[in-house]
């Protein structure tokens, strides 16, 4: 993993696509270590959604070689939350961190 944390990545993130707009409110990004992944979460009408972003996808957008794997799976989440019904099947997911400013 590179030098930078979930802040850096949130950060990064808003920049890619502005409908990801306050990290830790709307939504939030943190390293899972169980999936050795960046775990990305969109809430929208109170329910969660998520994806997995690989260290290596993550890693060259932060260090700007290439944003084409942190894109895809950002469009693929927008599209699962565009999809999903409100009450839908997520349940809400209970995050420790504060929000990234």
């Amino acid at each position: 993993m590179s030098s930078y944390d979930r802040c850096d990545a949130c950060a990064k993130i808003h920049q890619m696509d502005q409908r990801y707009d306050r990290c830790g409110e709307d939504f939030f990004v943190d390293f899972d270590q169980d999936r050795r992944a960046w775990a990305v979460d969109l809430r929208r009408d109170g329910h969660d959604h998520r994806t997995y972003v690989e260290p290596d996808d993550m890693d060259a957008c932060m260090d700007g070689r290439s944003c084409f794997g942190l894109g895809v799976e950002l469009s693929q989440l927008q599209d699962t939350a565009d999809r999903r019904p409100v009450g839908g099947w997520m349940q809400s997911v209970q995050y420790a961190h504060k929000p990234c400013k």
